[in-house]
């Protein structure tokens, strides 16, 4: 089964002022839950697809490291670890056919994890 890879320029926010950051959003269906927020230096951040979806059309905290506020024609996520925060404005469409892209592949509600699968990624034998 593919996967959907998108890659999307958000404004970064640095104190007052914005500069562009480059992210993919990938989905891939051996996943069915996740979305992966992949940064070019490498650090990767994970959401539910469901998170995503809930964050497109209203404030969404969690009290875990991803955050969403839809604005008028943006989304600001913030994406918080151990180390401190970023804040990121999306274009809300750009990331709306990312998630209904992911919806062609595995529609909300069908999700199915491969158990046998997972157990031989993991290293165990079944």
């Amino acid at each position: 089964m593919d996967r959907v890879e998108h890659g999307l320029y958000a404004a970064r926010q640095h104190g007052r002022s914005w500069g562009s950051q480059p992210v993919t959003l990938v989905y891939d269906p051996s996943d069915p839950y996740a979305v992966m927020w992949q940064f070019p230096d490498g650090n990767e951040w994970a959401c539910s697809r469901e998170l995503l979806a809930q964050g497109l059309v209203e404030t969404t905290r969690t009290g875990g490291d991803v955050a969403f506020v839809p604005l008028d024609a943006a989304i600001d996520v913030t994406l918080r670890s151990p180390n401190g925060a970023i804040v990121l404005r999306f274009h809300a469409p750009d990331l709306g056919r990312f998630l209904d892209a992911t919806k062609d592949l595995v529609p909300l509600g069908s999700e199915r994890i491969d158990w046998d699968r997972a157990m031989r990624a993991l290293g165990g034998a079944r």
